[in-house]
């Protein structure tokens, strides 16, 4: 029998909040995280806004990321009142990594860009706590953070791993700003997920961390078992390089296989916490996918790029964070600025915030290339 992996601690940075009760609260009030910012129009991007953290620095702050990381996982040593052991395992997520860094060697050639990846970031934790056991990184953009807790809980699973820190770190990247403006990927006004009126993405930043031990390891230390990471699917359609497939179908294998993985059915789930990019080739995709997986039930669906932005390899470690809070409160925050949703068969989308029952809850990350990701989780 396989052992259980539960979430012990978290840790959240966002734009909408630096912790999970200032984030969940500005959800529940259903604010966002959206402004206009005067360096992005003295830059002349064409879409001068996004979801940034406060304060941020407008000059070319080359360790961000690594600040973001290093103050979530003392915050998160912190809360759970551990002294992490040799052995404590890393598994950190990233798109870009420290871009302003990358941006930073555009200009002078000189730049020493070995510190701009987040296995840079792994090592100096590995430092600082004195640590000796597996550390890995993942550059699966915006399923990155997906992968890194999924990929803990499978290594601690079939390892001798009891405990371990993952999660995902991504400050705001001009790089991106710049190519998701000149792939038109950009909103013009603001982020509507799933709505009939989306029209793009927002981008944003932030991190979430998370302590994940082994169920008998957790509960010698008598440490609170928050949630159980039941399985990780992961799938690849390599349809295009920025499109996904309009049909879903590599998104849908990626939760059949998470179904799969943890011997569940779709009725099951109770919540799904879609990817929700706000890009009509994505929402269309990714609905086309929940329809024909949830044929016989009715999940409740969110998605909250629009009030977070899209905080690329940090987005399925913030919205995971989203979601461990939900189990505990039983109550799911309305989706981001969803008005008029769009054509469903079988999903309930959140217009409105629900106090509903919940057990088992789907959190959905999708990336450039195809890369597909599907995390359930479920209560203790």
């Amino acid at each position: 029998m396989q052992d259980r992996i539960v979430i012990t601690a978290y840790t959240v940075y966002s734009p909408l909040g630096n912790s999970i009760q200032e984030l969940w609260t500005n959800l529940w009030h259903h604010q966002s995280a959206l402004r206009e910012h005067d360096f992005l129009q003295q830059e002349k991007f064409r879409f001068p806004k996004a979801c940034l953290m406060h304060p941020y620095p407008e000059g070319y702050e080359t360790d961000r990321g690594w600040n973001l990381t290093e103050r979530g996982i003392a915050d998160l040593v912190l809360q759970a009142e551990i002294k992490l052991p040799e052995q404590t395992g890393l598994f950190f997520g990233s798109t870009l990594g420290e871009s302003a860094l990358l941006e930073q060697a555009a200009l002078h050639s000189d730049t020493n860009t070995t510190k701009a990846y987040a296995n840079y970031w792994a090592r100096r934790i590995q430092a600082k706590y004195h640590l000796h056991g597996p550390a890995v990184a993942y550059g699966t953009a915006c399923a990155a953070g997906n992968y890194a807790i999924g990929q803990a809980a499978d290594y601690m699973r079939y390892f001798d791993l009891d405990i371990a820190i993952a999660g995902a770190s991504e400050p705001f990247s001009r790089i991106a700003m710049a190519g998701f403006n000149r792939s038109r990927a950009m909103s013009n006004d603001y982020c509507k997920p799933f709505d009939q009126a989306h029209n793009g993405m927002v981008l944003g930043e932030g991190a979430a961390f998370f302590l994940l031990e082994k169920e008998d390891h957790a509960r010698q230390r008598k440490a609170p078992m928050l949630a159980e990471v039941k399985s990780l699917g992961l799938s690849c359609d390599a349809y295009h390089a920025t499109a996904p497939k309009p049909d879903g179908s590599g998104m849908l294998a990626a939760m059949q296989k998470a179904l799969c993985l943890a011997n569940l059915t779709p009725d099951a789930i109770d919540w799904v916490c879609a990817h929700g990019s706000g890009t009509i080739a994505s929402d269309e995709a990714e609905l086309n996918a929940l329809n024909d997986l949830f044929k016989q039930c009715s999940p409740w669906l969110s998605a909250y790029k629009g009030a977070t932005g899209h905080t690329l390899g940090a987005a399925t470690a913030i919205e995971l964070a989203i979601c461990i809070k939900g189990l505990q409160e039983q109550a799911i925050p309305k989706s981001s600025n969803l008005v008029n949703p769009m054509p469903s068969q079988h999903i309930q989308f959140c217009t409105e915030n629900k106090s509903v029952p919940l057990a088992t809850i789907l959190n959905c990350g999708y990336a450039f290339g195809g890369i597909n990701s599907a995390l359930i989780l479920s209560a203790c």
